[in-house]
C-alpha cells in the first residue's frame, strides 16, 4: 500500500546564513521529501525578494504553511526567530512537525479538510 502523499513545509534558519549553506540544506530536504512521494514547500522559492522586511517575508511565507499538511523541522530551526514562529503556529493548529525522515514516513496524515 502506498502512503498518503502529503504536502510538508520546510522550517529552518534562513536569516544571517550564507546563501549558498543555505540554498544547499533547504534544497536537500525537499529533494529527499520528493523522493519520498511528498510535496515540499521550500521557502526559499516563495519569492520573498530582498525588498520585503522580516515582518513582510514572514506573512508571505506563513500564507504558503497555510496550505501544508504538516512541517519538516530542519535541525537549526530553534536558532530562528522565523523558524520558532512557524512551528509554533503548526503545532498550535495540530499539524504533524517533523524532525527527521523515519517520523515522515511513519506519518498517517489526516485527510484535509475542505470548506463548504
Amino acid at each position: 500500500m502506498k502512503p498518503q502523499q502529503m504536502t510538508i513545509y520546510i522550517s529552518g534558519k534562513i536569516t544571517g546564513e550564507p546563501a549558498h549553506q543555505c540554498t544547499r540544506k533547504f534544497k536537500v530536504i525537499q529533494q529527499q521529501l520528493e523522493k519520498m512521494g511528498h510535496v515540499a514547500i521550500n521557502p526559499l522559492e516563495l519569492g520573498v525578494t530582498d525588498d520585503m522586511n522580516w515582518h513582510q517575508a514572514m506573512k508571505h511565507c506563513i500564507k504558503h504553511l497555510m496550505t501544508a499538511d504538516a512541517v519538516f523541522m530542519i535541525n537549526d530551526y530553534l536558532n530562528s526567530r522565523g523558524a520558532v514562529l512557524e512551528v509554533q503556529i503548526s503545532r498550535a493548529l495540530d499539524m504533524p512537525t517533523f524532525t527527521d525522515f523515519k517520523e515522515v514516513k511513519r506519518c498517517k496524515p489526516m485527510l484535509k479538510m475542505t470548506a463548504k
